[in-house]
């Protein structure tokens, strides 16, 4: 979402996330199986 604006970060209930963040979050929840890769 906030790649597609431009953006390094989003707000998600109030709190600034960065995109290596979102990545490193993304990556954990591929490894445990919860997350299908794009």
């Amino acid at each position: 979402e906030a790649a597609e604006r431009g953006q390094g970060a989003v707000t998600v209930d109030g709190r600034m996330v960065d995109v290596p963040v979102v990545k490193r979050a993304e990556y954990t929840l591929v490894k445990a199986g919860l997350l299908e890769v794009k």
